[in-house]
Order: structure tokens, then sequence, then C-alpha cells
């Protein structure tokens, strides 16, 4: 256990959230209903969100910049302020072999009672901790669709990923990253013995993993967060073909075109 929020008391959360403490009782007793819902449409799967009204997703956004993202995480964790997809990426260049991975159902999985122990954990209050948990979740998990809730999920997996350090700290040139639920691996061909160790361990912090694991050798492209990396940050072969065929059919000023360009240019740089 340590002590991040034991500064925290229902007035100074009401301060923090520019509200009085009568209307933070009021909004922590409405907060779990204050949802509708959408989808969005990805490359893996149509995921179902559920998206907080504006009042609410306003304090999420507070209670996100002001509380969570002050609380150090582990360095295999990415997704933070000052992190990126590109620094995620980079511990797994040039390594024999590149496994990647992602949790099932991630953000389902995390359930009220995950993440009102970990409020505890990190040393708040039993009355903060049950606040906190009523303003940033909806129907007994974690709401896709909240600011809060990916920052949540990392400190939730922090210790997994405490305990992933230790699992991989005798193979040598192991490296180990968690991009929200991607979990990449890359090292030595024998790293892929670990991955058992590492579904067991998931599952003792209540996830598991997907069935579509890869194992990606350096004489093929190995590709992680949209990310090639054989020989360096780059674009993937995939992306550059998109990229090449858009160019010819697409005018210059097109947001598509530019945005992909603007991906280019970031992994460049």
């Amino acid at each position: 256990m340590t002590n991040e929020l034991s500064y925290l008391n229902h007035d100074l959360l009401s301060r923090i959230l520019g509200i009085s403490e009568k209307e933070l009782i009021i909004l922590t007793k409405k907060a779990p209903k204050l949802y509708f819902k959408s989808f969005k449409n990805t490359e893996r799967k149509k995921r179902d969100l559920n998206i907080p009204h504006k009042i609410l997703k306003n304090h999420q956004r507070t209670i996100l910049h002001d509380i969570l993202h002050k609380i150090p995480l582990h360095p295999f964790l990415y997704g933070g302020p000052g992190t990126s997809t590109k620094l995620a990426a980079s511990p797994h260049v040039k390594k024999p072999l590149l496994v990647t991975a992602d949790i099932k159902d991630f953000f389902p999985s995390i359930k009220t009672l995950h993440v009102r122990k970990m409020f505890l954990r990190y040393g708040a209050s039993v009355e903060i901790a049950d606040s906190l948990t009523r303003l940033v979740t909806h129907q007994n998990s974690l709401p896709q669709g909240a600011p809060t809730s990916p920052a949540i999920g990392r400190l939730i997996l922090k210790p997994f990923a405490e305990e992933l350090e230790r699992l991989i700290c005798g193979i040598r040139h192991a490296s180990g990253s968690i991009y929200v639920d991607d979990i990449i691996l890359s090292g030595p061909v024998g790293i892929k013995r670990i991955l058992p160790t590492l579904r067991k361990m998931l599952i003792r912090h209540g996830f598991r993993l997907n069935n579509k694991t890869r194992y990606l050798y350096r004489k093929e492209e190995q590709v992680c967060l949209n990310i090639r990396v054989n020989d360096g940050i780059a674009p993937p072969s995939t992306f550059i073909r998109k990229l090449k065929e858009l160019s010819k059919i697409l005018p210059k000023s097109d947001p598509r075109l530019k945005g992909k360009q603007a991906y280019v240019r970031f992994l460049n740089e």
C-alpha cells in the first residue's frame, strides 16, 4: 500500500472539482447512471461505448489531470502523459523475437470492486475510495468512453507490471511494454517459454489473454502498436502501401492523407 491519495478528503475533492460538498454528494449518487450508449468501429472490432454526460465527463477530466495523472506508474506502462506508442515500441527494436498479445475484454473485466481496491491501495480513505469509484464506474465496470478509464486501467495493471518485470529480469536483452490492453514482449527466441506463466499471472490479477498471441521473428516484419521495429522505428509496410494508394487518389489537402503523413513524420522524428 502506498500513500499517494492519502491527502484527499471530501472538502479537498469538492474544491478540486469546483463544486460544493453537497453537490459532490449528489454527483456521486447520480454518477453511475449518467451515461449514454454509443459504439466505435476499430480495425479489430466494433466496440460498445458508454459515454458519460457532459457534466460528469468534465469532472472526470479533472479527476484524470489533477489526481490520477499525479500517481507514478511502472516503466512498463505506457499511455499516460509523456508517453506514446512510439516510446512503447522503442524497447523492442532489433530483437530476435517479438511477442504481441492483448488482454481480453480489458475494461469490462475491471469491476467496481477492483477500482475501489485500487484507490484504497494508493492510500485513499474508505469514504474517498467509495466516492471516486462511483464517479468513474458504470454498471459495475470501467466504462469504455470515460476519459478516466485508461488511466485507472494502468493503475490497476501496476501490480501485474511489477510481476512481469520480475519474470523477465533474468532473461538477457528481454523487454516488456503494456499499452492499454496490449502486452508486448521481446528478446531472445526463448522468451516465448514464459507465455504460460504470463497467462497464469494475468488470471491471478483478474484478466485473460485473447487467443491471438503473435510470435514475430526478425526474418519477417515485426509490428507492434502499428509500428515496425525490425531495424528501427518505422511505419509498417501495410501502412506505407495504403499511404501510396491514397496519395494517388486524394488531393494533398485531404485530412486522411495529411493525417497519415503526419504519423510518418512522428515516427521519423
